[in-house]
């Protein structure tokens, strides 16, 4: 029996990205949610993310809200919407308590409380946290002691470092997220727009069991637990019966880490009938066999990404990726015989990058017939072996003037600063652009598309015969809302 109480929180989802759809929900929010929801905590989602909201609107809609505290929850990259939004909560209702969750507050908390009108910041995973702190806020009572938070004391302004919350052991124990307080029908009609079926993320694992340097995750410090594989099958046939769904987006760091659960979740969907479902996941290049991507292909996945990063094996020790190119050779080979796509991410910009580390990836991928287009420049993330390189270096001088420019750049295709030792900022800038700009070419996209023919079908697949004009109008469409859109971001930034 569920005690209901008179506490209200209002949880706040930041803007991510805002130059693209929203098509993954907030997955961490929603599992905070429901967790107090569960405990009688009455939740309200303000989702800025999915409406995409002016800061008029917002400061509009806020005004008419009732709650007894705030909640924000954003990647480090959200710290300038983070600030901004803290600010405007403390302008409406002084004595109003923000708390804030995820990278924002687990990478950079000394900054975050110090510089903006955050009060507590939650460290690490939320359920367990999130639930005492509140109920200690019902109860007037002292934040300390309260493990996984830091906070800043309301009369002095002193920060205090509680100890480190233990992890939650059984993830199977917390209940489903509370899908019904986002918009879904966003989140799902944007997901189809990005990969051509009608999707919604999932969350099965925590943590990962590599430590590359360059990698921010939330749970740093903690060992990998996971779902188990009956759990993650009851929540997809409650999405599928509750929100028609044609497949699902596992947003692991790393979903093959365990091959007996992944290949007991494989045998489960086609034991259930639930193979019809089109899903990525995310694996690793010393981690694939071919019989377990036979598996994953016989159980509806259709495509499953890589983060190969390089194909020099100098950069690879460098981001400390425990992986040579020779697994990265095998891996391909392997999706290429089974028949499963595939896809890969890069990072330009290591220490030890220079013209020769390039070319050596850039003719790899030619050897293979694949697009060496990278997406991201080095953008060195708080917490992380490499960021802490940077300020030994003095690469990074100031950081929080380095937070506030990465939260404002958004995406790591923007050029930030230069880790490299060979290559000046021009040189470095211009290698990106050559490399990224020939990878976007129509050759480079149709070899791409013949070495991943089941995933570019399926998507083809995801647009109905009589929604093809539709689809057509939405990319004129496009042009028309850009200035919209671009007026949206500058004011987000």
């Amino acid at each position: 029996m569920r005690l209901e109480r008179q506490l209200k929180v209002l949880v706040i989802n930041p803007p991510l990205r805002v130059s693209k759809p929203a098509d993954i929900y907030p997955l961490g929010l929603c599992y905070v949610a429901a967790y107090l929801i569960e405990s009688g905590i009455k939740v309200q989602i303000l989702d800025l993310n999915a409406y995409r909201w002016t800061k008029n609107q917002f400061a509009e809609i806020f005004k008419k809200s009732s709650c007894d505290a705030v909640g924000i929850g954003g990647l480090v990259t959200a710290f300038n919407h983070v600030d901004w939004i803290a600010r405007h909560v403390k302008e409406v209702n002084p004595h109003l308590p923000i708390f804030a969750g995820n990278t924002v507050s687990s990478t950079i908390p000394e900054i975050l409380l110090r510089n903006t009108c955050v009060d507590v910041a939650v460290i690490g995973e939320g359920e367990l946290t999130t639930l005492e702190l509140v109920e200690r806020l019902e109860n007037n009572e002292s934040l300390e002691g309260l493990k996984g938070i830091w906070y800043k004391d309301a009369k002095t302004g002193k920060l205090h470092e509680n100890p480190q919350r233990e992890p939650i052991t059984d993830i199977d124990a917390l209940p489903f997220p509370a899908w019904d307080l986002v918009p879904m029908d966003i989140y799902i009609r944007n997901f189809k727009e990005t990969y051509g079926f009608r999707g919604i993320a999932t969350s099965t694992v925590r943590g990962c069991p590599y430590n590359c340097s360059f990698c921010c995750k939330t749970f740093i410090g903690y060992r990998v637990r996971s779902r188990s594989p009956e759990n993650m099958i009851e929540e997809l046939q409650l999405l599928l019966k509750k929100y028609r769904i044609e497949g699902f987006l596992p947003c692991d760091d790393l979903f093959t880490y365990d091959r007996n659960r992944t290949v007991k979740f494989c045998d489960l969907l086609v034991k259930n009938n639930l193979h019809h479902l089109r899903w990525i996941a995310s694996s690793r290049a010393n981690l694939l066999t071919i019989p377990l991507a036979q598996k994953l292909k016989a159980a509806g996945c259709i495509s499953l990404n890589f983060g190969f990063e390089s194909h020099s094996q100098e950069v690879l020790d460098y981001y400390n990726k425990q992986i040579t190119v020779r697994d990265q050779q095998n891996v391909i080979d392997i999706c290429k015989k089974v028949g499963i796509s595939f896809a890969a991410s890069y990072i330009v910009g290591a220490q030890n990058e220079d013209e020769k580390t390039l070319e050596e990836t850039y003719r790899f991928c030619k050897k293979n017939h694949l697009r060496f287009n990278p997406s991201n420049l080095l953008m060195p993330q708080p917490q992380t072996k490499i960021y802490r390189e940077c300020i030994e270096r003095g690469i990074i001088r100031n950081e929080l003037e380095y937070i506030k420019k990465m939260a404002s750049a958004g995406d790591a295709d923007r050029f930030l600063v230069n880790v490299t030792e060979k290559l000046s900022d021009e040189e470095l800038i211009a290698i990106f652009s050559k490399y990224r700009e020939s990878g976007r070419s129509r050759r480079a996209r149709l070899r791409n598309m013949a070495m991943n023919p089941r995933y570019y079908m399926t998507r083809l697949r995801g647009i109905e015969s009589k929604a093809m004009l539709r689809k057509l109008m939405n990319l004129l469409k496009k042009e028309q809302t850009q200035e919209k859109t671009t007026r949206n971001r500058n004011e987000w930034r």
